[in-house]
């Protein structure tokens, strides 16, 4: 008997506890006071989310779409990149950025003609053609965040080398 008043009390118990959980939901009460500042994110980039990023490149498709020589004869030179479906690409880093410029100088006596580089170095032996790092002091580059970048040397092309290449106009110039 006593057995039973247990079973009997239980399910009593468990009936007035699913009772208590039914029933309609009481109204929203007012929201709670603003939490803390969270800490700042890093700073931002190249604002043009619609270009994709270099680093997300599969292929990267180099082109040069522009050299002015400023009346310093300081050169600038503009180029493109894009990927593999043909998308701008931004986010180039300097660091890894090179160019160098150079002139075609006609050959004499007999000759053929020679590429003379502007940018150069003097090592044990002799003057080595090299690249400039958008990196040198004096240098500047700018991502314009729609896949074109703009490199302006870091000297007048007649300041560079040792081999005292003069900048001539009426040659023919490439940039690499």
């Amino acid at each position: 008997m006593q057995r039973s008043i247990r079973r009997i009390a239980c399910i009593a118990i468990v009936g007035c506890v699913l009772v208590a959980c039914s029933g309609t939901k009481g109204d929203s009460g007012d929201p709670g006071p603003a939490g803390p500042t969270g800490t700042s994110g890093p700073p931002g980039g190249v604002v043009n989310p619609g270009v994709p990023l270099v680093s997300t490149a599969k292929a990267i498709k180099v082109a040069i779409t522009g050299v002015t020589i400023a009346a310093d004869s300081k050169a600038t030179v503009r180029f493109s990149l894009r990927n593999e479906i043909d998308l701008p690409l931004r986010g180039l880093p300097a660091g890894n950025v090179r160019l160098l410029a150079a002139q075609l100088r006609p050959g004499t006596g007999g000759r053929g003609s020679e590429w003379r580089a502007y940018t150069t170095r003097r090592d044990a032996s002799a003057v080595q053609a090299t690249a400039e790092a958008a990196t040198t002091t004096g240098a500047v580059f700018r991502d314009n965040g729609d896949g074109t970048y703009d490199y302006t040397f870091s000297k007048a092309l007649n300041a560079y080398g040792p081999d005292g290449t003069a900048y001539d106009a009426s040659l023919t110039h490439r940039i690499g």
